[in-house]
Formats: structure tokens, C-alpha cells, sequence
């Protein structure tokens, strides 16, 4: 990603797609960078940045997706790091009775 003033910085883009039958609301995303080293044949995690928590409270209709993408800055591309994103919330969108009449 380019700088921003003057300082590195990493663009994080992904898309959440709903698989399921159910459309859904509430969202909840959670966004960490982690590095991974490997020393003396043990693997350790340290979180980079983060966690960033993204609350989505539009539908997610089954079978739709969203792409989204935000910077972090002072992280450079070549840290060795990787996202983490984790959906911990979402729960069914109930139509409303307004949604009901129109059908």
C-alpha cells in the first residue's frame, strides 16, 4: 500500500459471504495482523495490530457477499504478517411487519 504521510502502511481487503440459507444482521468481524516466526523448530504468534472490531447491523441477504478493506498504518508489507479475521457475532435478520405487507 502506498505511505501515508510519510509512513508505511498495509491495505487489508476481504470479502465476507453469507453461505447460509438465513439472511443475517449484527455482524460482528474481528481484524488482527499476525506475524508468525519459527525458531528452533518452535512456530510463535505474536498479534502485529489488533484486534479492529467491525460492526456490520445491515442484512446480509443468504447467498450475498461484502467486500471491505481498511489501512493500517506504520506496518510495513514486508513484516511477514498475515490477517486475521473472525466472524464472532451474527444472528438472523427477523423481517419487519412492514417487509411482510409488501409480500
Amino acid at each position: 500500500a502506498p505511505m501515508v504521510k510519510d509512513a508505511p502502511s498495509v491495505l487489508i481487503r476481504f470479502q465476507l459471504t453469507n453461505e447460509s440459507v438465513l439472511d443475517l444482521t449484527d455482524l460482528v468481524v474481528v481484524v488482527s495482523l499476525i506475524r508468525t516466526v519459527e525458531e528452533d523448530d518452535t512456530m510463535t504468534r505474536s498479534i502485529v495490530a489488533g484486534p479492529v472490531g467491525i460492526r456490520i447491523t445491515s442484512v446480509l441477504q443468504a447467498g450475498y457477499s461484502f467486500n471491505y478493506e481498511f489501512r493500517l498504518r506504520n506496518i510495513s508489507v514486508d513484516c511477514g504478517c498475515v490477517p486475521r479475521i473472525l466472524v464472532t457475532h451474527a444472528r438472523e435478520a427477523v423481517p419487519t411487519t412492514q417487509a411482510l405487507m409488501a409480500n
